[in-house]
This record gives structure tokens, sequence and C-alpha cells, in this order.
């Protein structure tokens, strides 16, 4: 989850730079946060992680469900760079670190 957060954190021109390998697209930031979000839903409802970090995640989780049912561009690079949804979901993964790390910090309590 971690690291899936960290690359939907980034700056347009670090995700850029990410994605830019061989068959890497710019979905490969939501589908990363897609198996991560699975498994951290699960690890809320068993008490592993905390409700906090849960309610932090579904809003990433539906922005890019969002973004997959729009009839827009959301999935293009310069979306990626441009688009104030893209901008949102910066945000929002940043929250998360930062709660992420403070649980680290404080011992997860």
């Amino acid at each position: 989850m971690r690291n899936a957060l960290t690359h939907l954190s980034w700056e347009a021109e670090r995700q850029i730079e990410h994605i830019n390998r061989p068959a890497a697209e710019v979905d490969e930031l939501a589908l990363e946060f897609e198996e991560s979000f699975r498994v951290a839903v699960g690890m809320v409802s068993e008490g592993l992680l905390p409700a906090s970090l849960g309610k932090l995640l579904a809003p990433m989780d539906d922005l890019l469900s969002e973004m997959a049912r729009s009839l827009g561009d959301e999935w293009s690079i310069d979306a990626l760079r441009q688009s104030s949804v893209w901008a949102d979901l910066r945000t929002l993964a940043t929250e998360a670190l930062c709660h992420l790390a403070e649980r680290d910090r404080t011992g997860g309590e």
C-alpha cells in the first residue's frame, strides 16, 4: 500500500518518469493502488489497520472508479499533468502517507 500511495502522491513529472517504461501506461498507477486497496480493506475489517486509514483510502478508490467509468481521457500523460482529479489523488495519497507515517512513529496507536 505504501508504494502505491507513494507513486500516487508524486508530482506528475515523477509519475510519468515512473511509468515511462516499456509496456507501462498511466493506468498502472491506478492498478497498483487497486491491488493494495483490496488488501488494505481486508486488513481494516480485521482490525490490522485503523479504520481512519480506510476512510482516507475510500475516496481515492471512488475517484479512480469514476475515472474508469468516465468518457473523458483521464488516462493520458496530459491528463496526469493537468487534470484536477489527478491533483486530488496526489493530495489524498499524501494525506494517507502522512497518516501511515504518524502511525509508524507512534507505534500503531
